[in-house]
């Protein structure tokens, strides 16, 4: 892979995400007021890249895709009238935080506990290495000791 291919697939997923969201708020905002089921699916659209943020890049990826959903969808929120709905819409907004906020931390948590187990294997192996030079070494004066009480 060259340098250019690993700069163009730094910025894929990052450009893949906000491509998504922009999408979707823009099927949104396109999308008239008395069509609810369409304004539902839409509002759920918008859990797909809060949980790829989320699996890609952590903490950091799940609240951020979250909180840039939330700057897209909360203007169309609080500038059209949905009636009793927009309360509704208005609750979407922390759950959108919060869905992002545990995908991330689960995700951080696993890539902890991975790193934790990639020491404990390092360190076994280390151990392993240094158990088996001792039992060379010993074998070795074992043989020795053979050859001289032969003589």
């Amino acid at each position: 892979m060259t340098t250019g291919d690993v700069h163009r697939a730094h910025w894929i997923r990052p450009a893949g995400l906000c491509t998504v969201i922009l999408l979707v708020t823009i099927a949104h905002l396109l999308t008239p007021v008395g069509r609810q089921i369409q304004h539902d699916i839409l509002v759920r659209l918008y859990y797909l890249p809060i949980a790829m943020g989320g699996l890609w890049y952590g903490l950091r990826g799940g609240l951020g895709t979250a909180g840039l959903i939330t700057l897209m969808y909360l203007p169309h929120v609080i500038g059209v009238d949905h009636g009793t709905m927009t309360i509704g819409y208005l609750l979407e907004i922390p759950v959108f935080l919060a869905v992002g906020f545990l995908i991330g931390m689960m995700v951080d948590r696993q890539e902890h506990f991975r790193r934790g187990l990639e020491v404990q294997a390092e360190t076994l192996a280390r151990s392993h290495r240094e158990l088996q030079e001792q039992t060379r070494l010993l074998l070795e004066k074992e043989t020795q000791l053979r050859r001289a009480d032969r003589l």
